[in-house]
């Protein structure tokens, strides 16, 4: 019963939250964008451009951050809750797992929804989950440590190698730094074996969000962030030598 309780209480924290984490990622959305147009305006005087036209560019009005489907947010609200719970339920006895896996649903969370909006995925809270990873790993609650390691070095290498790969062949960015670091911090968790399986995964959920924002239409970016998020935390709640 205790048990119930604990994925009960992670599932209504992340789920019934989800205008709070919403908010939250739509304040570090503007906060982005505003430190884009910040390094724009350095650049602009860099390059050359007169006092006044550096000036123009700064009165210009902030970059606006585009409105995220109200049905999408919830649906990925829910989905990163009841994967977080999952955990919880088939991990009984362990509260201090729980709450870590609280701060790392919530944390993602706010991470997608800001990468649905911006397609970005900010290093301030990648960063931080990561360092945690490290830290469960450390502390003998996780994978070893060898295997964390390998697995923030395989599967960030092997996202920077397709995302380089494919930029020489197309000449246009398909994956961006925030999705290779965001793959790293997944194998700081999972350590190497799961990655494979994980990335299947996101290509997966990344079609499927791709047809529910755009129908399938081609031509549309579509940020990758959400469905590599969702497909850790399958991964982490089911593949069965994840942890342990």
């Amino acid at each position: 019963m205790q048990d119930l309780l604990i994925s009960l209480a992670v599932l209504a924290a992340l789920g019934a939250a989800v205008p709070l984490w919403d908010r939250l990622a739509l304040a570090q959305a503007r906060r982005l964008n505003r430190q884009w147009a910040a390094s724009a305006w350095s650049w602009a005087g860099a390059a050359g451009l007169d006092a006044g036209e550096v000036e123009a560019l700064k009165a210009r009005p902030e970059i606006a951050v585009p409105p995220a489907p109200a049905a999408v947010v919830w649906g990925l609200g829910l989905a990163v809750a009841v994967l977080s719970a999952a955990w919880v339920w088939r991990h009984p006895g362990d509260p201090a797992g729980a709450g870590l896996t609280l701060v790392l649903g919530a944390g993602l969370l706010v991470s997608i929804l800001v990468d649905l909006r911006i397609q970005l995925l900010p290093d301030r809270l990648t960063w931080p989950l990561a360092a945690l990873g490290a830290a469960v790993s450390a502390a003998g609650l996780g994978v070893s440590p060898q295997a964390a390691l390998w697995g923030a070095v395989a599967g960030g290498g092997a996202l920077w190698l397709i995302a380089t790969g494919f930029k020489l062949l197309r000449g246009v960015e398909g994956l961006g730094l925030g999705d290779v670091k965001l793959v790293a911090m997944a194998g700081l968790w999972l350590g190497w074996m799961p990655l494979p399986w994980m990335l299947l995964g996101a290509s997966m959920a990344a079609i499927l969000l791709h047809l529910a924002l755009h129908g399938g239409r081609p031509g549309h970016r579509v940020a990758f962030g959400p469905a590599l998020a969702l497909a850790f935390l399958a991964t982490r709640a089911f593949w069965p030598f994840a942890l342990g």
